[in-house]
Parts: C-alpha cells; structure tokens; sequence
C-alpha cells in the first residue's frame, strides 16, 4: 500500500473534529489497501475526523486532494 503522494508535506496539525489531524495520513494511506476491512475501517476514521454531523474542519480541506486522487477523480474548474 503506497502513501498518497504529497502526504508529508502537509500540516496535520490542523484541527479535525477530535484535535490535531496527526492520524489522517495513516487513514489516507490504508484507502489504498488490498484488504477491504482496512479500507472500511480508514473511511470510518476519516468520516469521524474530518466531517462529523455536518461540520468541516480545517483538515476537512487538506485531505480532499488525497480523497480525490484515492477516488481517481480529477477536479473541474467552477464554471464562472
């Protein structure tokens, strides 16, 4: 399981819903796992951290790039 690239090179000190964000590269990182019950359980933890009843936390935006490119999905620009 390969870490997301660009992973270290951001401040996980940001506020998630349980504190500083310091577990999120690890959660990211098990997304990319073979194992499906590691997968479930990363999804379960990023959900927990990063998007609880509703709220975003600075981290929230930090890790959309990671989810993204875990998802393969390529951003669009806003149409303007």
């Amino acid at each position: 399981m390969s870490e997301p690239r660009g992973l270290d090179g951001v401040d996980w000190s940001a506020s998630s819903t349980l504190g500083p964000a310091v577990d999120v590269p690890r959660h990211l990182t098990a997304l990319g796992s073979a194992d499906p019950g590691i997968r479930e359980a990363a999804l379960e933890a990023l959900s927990t951290s990063l998007w609880n009843q509703g709220a975003l936390y600075p981290a929230t935006a930090a890790a959309i790039p990671f989810l993204l490119a875990r998802a393969q999905i390529r951003p669009r620009p806003i149409a303007r």
